[in-house]
């Protein structure tokens, strides 16, 4: 009998949506890549033309229609919204209001906003979650590249003493995700404005009839001269973009909708956010997201305005079971606040963060092929990888390019393959899931030492973990007794981290090493079991982490941030939940 790396899968798709969704982050907005990389600072008036429309009118005007007359050179976005407002039977009154006027339309172009869909069927939920619920403004469109910003992402951070939001994933320069030893460009960074002034123009593009754009350099050169005031000015770093075709595909699967609006409606919205103190992302003394610094209240007004009053719902509460609705909320408000937000006044002191960078400096030097890892609480893996969140970990090899591990306690769907004459007889294995990493390849761990002895089957020990790892397994060795099908754990896939990235976790305090005898191995074989109804894992996770965090330790938390961790890993393990269920089951 040979166990071999084939994979019996129950639904086909399954990890071929693995494969294309874990291998590295998911397609979005910001994985298209820009005609230009790098913003260059316009030296020379680039205004685009106004589009204007020329009407023949007759001379017996419909009595129906908006008597007030549409001038020659009137951008051609207000004759559609009086087009628009003719069809729903508003007067030319009702259309000059001051809130000026914003309707749902089909047509991708320059100044139209992007609003974050609700009903696609994998939302941004698991990944990019600052596009949920966002509104986009679109700087330029054409064939080959569309570019947007986020107008709803206020932050609590500044740059050389200016304030900035959010614009988007590409070349934001690092300053909205989490530290990382990785190379980036240069950030990009766009300021709206509505100067009229001759030297602004000069310098600026223009979106929309009363909203222009400039670079951070041209913008600080109109406050060096006196023509305008940083407050004149909202500056977005980095920008979402999408490739040909690309925003179409994503509008026909109602990952988003369209609207257009003028200037008055997009003013107002950037001139709220700036004024209102609970529109900015505030972090409490205790760890929370206070109400409100989401951006949600922005983009419920412009959904009511397009008709779409059905897809606004009120605020999640964490007291109760969340929906995949309100999940999408309350991940969106976890990643503002550690992204966004501001820390309260009651954060870790010096002496604890230094404390702890020692404790994860000592862990990293610590780690060699063998080295047991547990996932930390509270977790640090609820934006991302969330596979890592209450898992035990194994690592293969530890090499300064890259360290390759392996996850023990993610039981899949699937069951391994056993070649063999007998198969029938033999109980079945649980294939489990190792990492997004070689997703094809199976490795073979159990607890056997005397399989060392038998060259044929290529068995090398892990360091002091008491785990070995066989290359291959054949029919002799089941029929001399010495090993069961279920003395394998049956791994696919693996985790690896580039270069320093594992030393970064480490010292983050989101990985710390175990000794091996904390680690419950038959519970853990267990999860291989083929023949019951797979479980999540975290129970096995529980299980060490109760024996590795000490009474002590856990009676140091105030009730604050006891109720933060609380809702932090309530709110991680539901995102395991959906995280399996979408791509293990």
């Amino acid at each position: 009998m040979k166990i071999s790396a084939n994979v019996q899968k129950p639904v086909s798709t399954t990890y071929a949506r693995l494969s294309a969704c874990s291998l590295g982050r998911p397609r979005g907005p910001s994985e298209a890549t820009p005609q230009k990389k790098t913003c260059t600072e316009p030296t020379a008036r680039q205004l685009h033309p106004r589009r204007s429309c020329r009407i023949s009118c007759s001379s017996q005007p419909d009595s129906s229609a908006d008597n007030n007359p549409i001038e020659l050179t009137q951008d051609a976005r207000d004759f559609r919204a009086r087009l628009v407002a003719r069809e729903k039977g508003l007067t030319g009154d009702s259309l000059a209001e001051e809130q000026g006027w914003v309707y749902e339309t089909p047509l991708i172009e320059q100044g139209v906003v992007i609003l974050g869909g609700t009903e696609q069927q994998f939302g941004f939920a698991l990944r990019q979650q600052y596009f949920h619920k966002s509104v986009i403004l679109v700087l330029s469109h054409d064939e080959q590249f569309t570019r947007g910003i986020i107008l709803n992402r206020p932050t609590a951070k500044t740059l050389e003493g200016w304030k900035v939001w959010l614009g988007g994933d590409v070349q934001e320069g690092g300053l909205f995700r989490e530290k990382t030893s990785e190379a980036l460009p240069p950030a990009e960074i766009t300021c709206l404005h509505r100067l009229q002034s001759e030297e602004a123009l000069e310098l600026s593009t223009e979106v929309i009839k009363g909203i222009s754009w400039c670079g951070f350099e041209a913008a600080k050169a109109l406050v060096a001269s006196g023509s305008a005031v940083q407050e004149d000015f909202w500056v977005f770093v980095g920008y979402a973009g999408w490739g040909p075709e690309q925003l179409q595909g994503e509008l026909d699967r109602q990952s988003w909708y369209l609207a257009a609006a003028d200037s008055t409606v997009l003013l107002d919205s950037l001139l709220s956010l700036a004024s209102d103190p609970t529109s900015l992302p505030k972090v409490n003394a205790s760890g929370q997201l206070e109400p409100g610094g989401d951006g949600i209240d922005t983009w419920n007004r412009l959904m009511k305005s397009i008709g779409k009053e059905t897809q606004v719902a009120p605020p999640p509460s964490l007291a109760g079971e969340l929906s995949d609705s309100e999940f999408e909320d309350v991940m969106l408000r976890e990643w503002v606040r550690t992204r966004l937000g501001s820390a309260g006044p009651g954060g870790p002191s010096a002496l604890e963060l230094l404390q702890s960078s020692l404790d994860g400096a000592s862990a990293a030097a610590a780690v060699a092929a063998g080295t047991l890892l547990m996932s930390e609480a509270p977790s640090q893996f609820v934006l991302e990888q969330q596979y890592l969140h209450k898992s035990l970990v194994l690592l293969l090899q530890c090499a300064p390019d890259a360290t390759l591990g392996v996850i023990l306690n993610r039981p899949s769907d699937s069951l391994a393959q056993v070649s063999s004459p007998d198969a029938e007889k033999e109980p079945s294995r649980r294939l489990m899931f190792g990492g997004p990493a070689m997703s094809s390849t199976s490795f073979l761990l159990h607890r056997k030492p005397d399989l060392m002895e038998l060259e044929s089957t290529g068995t090398v020990q892990l360091g002091e973990s008491g785990i070995f790892l066989s290359a291959n397994i054949l029919a002799s060795t089941f029929d001399s007794g010495l090993v069961t099908l279920g003395d394998f754990l049956i791994v696919s896939g693996l985790v690896a981290w580039q270069g320093a990235e594992l030393q970064d976790s480490l010292m983050a305090g989101k990985l710390r090493p175990i000794d091996p005898d904390q680690v419950p191995w038959d519970k853990v074989w267990d999860l291989g079991d083929g023949s019951v109804e797979p479980e999540d894992g975290t129970a096995v996770w529980e299980e060490i982490s109760s024996g590795v965090h000490s009474t002590d330790e856990m009676g140091q938390v105030d009730a604050g941030h006891a109720l933060a961790r609380f809702e932090q890993n309530k709110v991680a393990d539901k995102a395991l939940t959906m995280w399996m269920d979408f791509f293990l089951r």
